[in-house]
């Protein structure tokens, strides 16, 4: 008596993943960013933690080569929204790029406050904010997006930090952490949240 609703449980699912990949493939078209999302198929839903992070004293540069204080812009009451990209990564970083853009498309559409997005390299060798401007304009990124690279002992202490760090670059994990304050832990999402999903947990934070 159970497998049919199951099976048109995993059914719907499965369509679900299909829309949401088809949803993404024509954002990438659109951006001129166009690698193949599969990992969101093979990996999908995500995994929701509560964390508090230390975060380490340093600094780096902005996609317009500009210094940032990192814990400075992390350390007051405006919400905001952290990943670890890299921009030669084919896989999970257009995925969680793209996802970033949406969200910030669709909440300054919104009466919510569109919270700081940082985007930050764990490829500093390569990502210079050259490269990371480019990028950056690739997702229409706002004002309120820092793309930051530096030092690569520097960008080694942020992910130790935030528990991100996996060695090598390709390694790494889908992750994103949302906070609505400072004075609030982190929300830890591992996984592939869809847009809904992200702007739901970030609606759940800021709301009264």
């Amino acid at each position: 008596m159970t497998r049919k609703p199951a099976a048109l449980l995993w059914i719907f699912s499965m369509g679900l993943q299909m829309a949401s990949t088809g949803i993404l493939r024509a954002e990438q078209v659109a951006t001129g960013y166009s690698e193949s999302p599969a990992p969101a198929a093979e990996n999908p839903g995500y995994q929701r933690q509560l964390q508090y992070h230390e975060l380490p004293e340093v600094t780096l540069v902005d996609q317009f080569g500009q210094q940032v204080d990192l814990r400075q812009i992390l350390s007051d009451e405006r919400p905001v929204m952290v990943n670890f990209i890299f921009t030669s990564c084919p896989t999970i970083c257009p995925i969680l790029t793209s996802s970033f853009a949406r969200v910030q498309k669709q909440l300054s559409a919104s009466d919510l406050q569109v919270p700081r997005m940082i985007s930050i390299s764990i490829d500093p060798g390569f990502d210079t904010p050259d490269i990371l401007l480019d990028y950056s304009r690739r997702y229409k990124a706002g004002s309120d997006w820092y793309f930051l690279t530096g030092r690569p002992e520097a960008i080694l202490k942020v992910q130790q930090a935030f528990d991100a760090y996996r060695g090598e670059k390709m390694n790494h994990v889908p992750v994103v952490f949302i906070r609505g304050s400072a004075r609030t832990p982190w929300v830890r999402l591992t996984g592939y949240p869809t847009v809904a999903e992200l702007l739901s947990e970030y609606q759940d934070l800021v709301s009264p």
